[in-house]
């Protein structure tokens, strides 16, 4: 985009806060451009100005460090300004230059995020001007220019008066750089097939491998296709002193994205493309108040978010006939337009009479809704053959919208949260803390899948599937089902300092959960929490906390949803062809966020400092779960870190960094798969005695159907950073690795717990391991020409080394059967970029 329409956009975004009448809701980051810290813009810049010997620095007696003893690095010499006669003091910098090498790199995975290309770039600029007497300020930033990934902001005020904000910023998200997709119109809301040779909707031939190499043909013939998202995000906020302690602010964020990406289709049809052509409005309006014993604030915020395409139609050039029918293609439903609105009121208050106490409260309404029109179940007209007894096979009936029970959505939920909180210090040393925490959603969604027309429940799925129609004797879920629930939050703790610079904490918590329309009802967890922080060793720092809870619940219930399916109609008969209807679930299948569950959480943070100008930090967190049922997961799921990192400062001129992650993760799940028919079980017959117990007799999960599956993670990353000044000219390097491994194996009672038995060797005990291999070399060099020009030269080198067995065997644009994959997934690459840049300061 040229940088005059980022002008103009931001320009738009300035008069649309002027005029609009209504509080937006946008972060204060959403109103100023984060400033990427990428190579080409590292920040702060290299070397920006010398050194500050009489910064915070470990050269300094004492030396600095942080709270936590960690050292500070010695920070840069504020720039002196330009004056003006009118008392302006002004500030400036700018970096342009070329990018050479491999900076033209297609590959998806380089590209997600950013946008880099060879040739000229304005890689960043900032200006400032103060002016001390009136305490006035004016800042400007951007950067990326002219690129997918700029970004621009504007900040005029006076220092504890005014303050407004403006911004406007990119962020590209690449899916891929080598899609082919077949249709016409992609980016659209239709897709339609162009003319080819042997290509039709409705395939061309009756024959699908005919229509299938001629859709391969057509793709060979098409050229590569980037497919994705572009995020542009425009933002004003305004912050307002009022006086005598309150602030007004006000902020509104307009979010666009725009693009295509990989999508589904119907009836094998393969992957399509989706349009992306999104706008999220962000308004917010707060008002606070703040004095020696009271603070206060109210926050209103509203986020309105509408797509600018409410469906995707495509043409299928495949055969998917229902008797004398084609089908020609398909439809589906895209994001709907909805809103959120929040509105927060915030209190705190001092108890100095009361043991030198604190009182807070909170409380917080939110409501979503949700009123799209709804689309008919199918796009298909005319007469196909019938479905059993529920379709007559007249498509003709169901694809208007007086199909539809109703016309829109009415979906709405509710939000309530009241958070009280105390503290009190009764003893020297001892402060102890209550908190009392209430949140209930309410769901006011309800829709009944009913053709008024036919006087039928259910629906057609994928445009040709007659199944879910409802013929007295099939079970369908027809009915939304609103889920909701209320949870209440006990806490009580405290901390004491056992000696100077030690603290020793202690938290209970009790949390019970009431859920609506789940396998249990109500949960209830307690949880201990422990903690004990030393800073007063002279040369040590230590953190130490440990958590455990336990988690239990009322009966649980494998069926709860039988109300939203037709088997609970006074028309649904039983028969012997439905008899494991009522069946929906391994009775001992225990989903996790459910499940009975012991947990325990230990962290420990250790600052070593040997000598001044060094600082050494060890960090380890040990996650378990315990999860005692038989299916669902099972066994004991681990998340362990260590993280080791050091830095020294020898001089104030030279810098060395280094660290080393390790995580390991392990998760282990079983189940059982089902015979499907009541006769391979044994039970057919009325009335019903078929089991969902695992190994009952006459049960659908037979113990020579059980399975199990084992996933591991394990992932470490370095890195090692050195910066020295050489007198005027500044040198950083940086190399950083990441490489990770993903085993998944399995085991099964015997191979008829396998989807296809007959594959059984080829399935093995386990799939490939997934890996992944990242290394980034990057070398910047600045060399001061003047006093106000310097040339930065940088080098980066990356290498990305990938390999995922959900890929194996895919090529670019393959059809495989009747169905078409736009690409072959994550690719390898290495990249050699290079960057001439010009700095300019003022």
């Amino acid at each position: 985009m040229p940088i005059r329409d980022a002008i103009l956009r931001l320009g738009c975004v300035a008069a649309g806060a002027c005029c609009a009448s209504t509080p937006a809701l946008a972060q204060s980051s959403a109103a100023w451009p984060g400033v990427a810290a990428d190579p080409m813009n590292p920040v702060p810049v290299i070397g920006a100005g010398d050194r500050d010997p009489a910064g915070l620095s470990p050269y300094r007696l004492p030396a600095s460090r942080t709270p936590s003893g960690q050292l500070y690095e010695p920070p840069y010499l504020l720039r002196e300004p330009q004056r003006t006669a009118s008392g302006w003091e002004l500030y400036g910098f700018a970096e342009a230059g070329v990018l050479l090498g491999d900076a033209h790199q297609r590959n998806a995975l380089f590209r997600r995020y950013r946008d880099i290309d060879k040739g000229f770039s304005l890689q960043r600029f900032d200006a400032q001007a103060l002016k001390p007497d009136q305490a006035r300020f004016i800042e400007i930033v951007g950067g990326s220019a002219g690129r997918r990934d700029q970004f621009y902001g504007l900040k005029v005020g006076r220092y504890n008066d005014y303050r407004i904000s403006l911004s406007f910023n990119e962020t590209p998200h690449i899916y891929s750089t080598s899609a082919r997709p077949i249709w016409q119109g992609v980016g659209t809301g239709t897709l339609t097939l162009p003319l080819a040779s042997g290509v039709a909707a409705g395939g061309a031939s009756t024959n699908n491998a005919t229509n299938a190499a001629a859709v391969q043909r057509l793709i060979q013939q098409t050229a590569d296709t980037e497919l994705g998202v572009t995020r542009r995000t425009g933002a004003a906020r305004i912050e307002l002193r009022l006086g005598e302690g309150w602030t007004f602010l006000s902020s509104y964020a307009i979010e666009r994205r725009q693009g295509a990406r990989a999508f589904g289709g119907n009836e094998g049809n393969g992957e399509t493309v989706e349009p992306v052509d999104y706008r999220t409005h962000d308004l917010h309006a707060g008002l606070q108040f703040a004095d020696d014993t009271s603070h206060f604030n109210l926050a209103l915020s509203a986020s309105l978010f509408r797509n600018s395409i409410d469906s995707l139609r495509w043409e299928n050039p495949f055969q998917h006939p229902v008797g004398a029918l084609r089908i020609l293609g398909g439809r589906a439903d895209l994001v709907p337009d909805n809103e959120a609105y929040n509105a927060k009121l915030e209190y705190a208050r001092a108890l100095p009479a009361l043991w030198r106490g604190r009182f807070t409260a909170t409380v917080e309404l939110g409501a979503m809704r949700q009123n799209e029109r709804l689309i008919p179940p199918t796009v298909t007209s005319g007469i196909g053959a019938p479905f059993g007894t529920g379709f007559n096979g007249n498509f003709d009936l169901w694809n208007t919208t007086a199909a539809l029970s109703q016309a829109h959505a009415d979906a709405r939920i509710d939000t309530r949260l009241v958070d009280l909180g105390l503290s009190l210090a009764p003893a020297r040393g001892l402060t102890v803390r209550s908190t009392l925490r209430h949140r209930e959603t309410r769901n006011g969604t309800r829709y009944t899948a009913f053709n008024p027309q036919t006087e039928q429940y259910g629906y057609i799925i994928q445009d040709t599937n007659a199944s879910r129609i409802f013929s007295n004797t099939n079970n369908v879920h027809y009915r939304s089902i609103p889920f909701a629930g209320a949870q209440d939050n006990l806490k009580l703790g405290g901390e004491y300092q056992v000696r100077r610079r030690a603290v020793l904490s202690a938290e209970l918590e009790r949390e019970n959960t009431r859920r609506d329309h789940r396998e249990r009802e109500r949960t209830w967890e307690d949880r201990l929490r422990l903690g004990y922080t030393d800073r007063g060793f002279e040369s040590l720092t230590v953190r130490l906390s440990y958590e455990q809870a336990n988690r239990r619940g009322s009966d649980y219930l494998s069926n709860p949803y039988r109300a939203f399916y037709t088997e609970s109609l006074p028309a649904y008969t039983v028969t012997t062809a439905n008899l494991l209807d009522r069946l929906h679930n391994l009775e001992e299948l225990r989903k996790f966020d459910l499940a009975d569950r012991r947990q325990q959480v230990l962290r420990v943070r250790l600052n070593h400092l040997p000598r001044a100008d060094v600082d050494l930090g060890v960090t380890l967190q040990s996650k378990t779960n315990k999860y005692p049922a038989d299916f669902g997961r099972t066994g004991v799921q681990a998340q362990h870190a260590l993280n080791l990192d050091a830095g020294y400062l020898p001089t104030p001129v030279t810098a060395v960094n280094a660290y080393y992650s390790r995580q390991w993760s392990k998760m282990q799940q079983s189940g059982a798969a089902d015979l499907g028919s009541a006769g391979a079980a044994g039970c057919l017959g009325l009335p019903p005695r078929c089991s969902n117990a695992f190994g009952a007799p006459g049960s659908i999960y037979p113990a020579e159907l059980a399975w199990s599956a084992a996933s591991q993670d394990r992932s470490s990353s370095f890195g090692l950073g050195l910066r020295h000044d050489f007198g005027r000219p500044k040198l950083e390097l940086q190399y950083t690795q990441v490489s990770s491994r993903s085993p998944l194996g399995y085991a099964y009672a015997s191979v008829n717990a396998l989807q296809s038995p007959a594959f059984a060797a080829q399935a093995a005990d386990g799939f490939a391991d997934i890996t992944y291999a990242w290394r980034a070399l990057d070398a910047g060099l600045r060399l001061p020409m003047s006093r106000t020009i310097a040339l930065r030269l940088f080098y980066r080198h990356e290498i990305v080394r990938i390999s995922d067995w959900h890929y194996s065997g895919l090529d670019p644009g393959i059809v495989v059967g009747n169905r078409v994959y736009l690409d072959a997934g994550p690719a390898n690459y290495r990249v050699d970029l290079f960057g001439v840049l010009l700095q300019f300061t003022l």
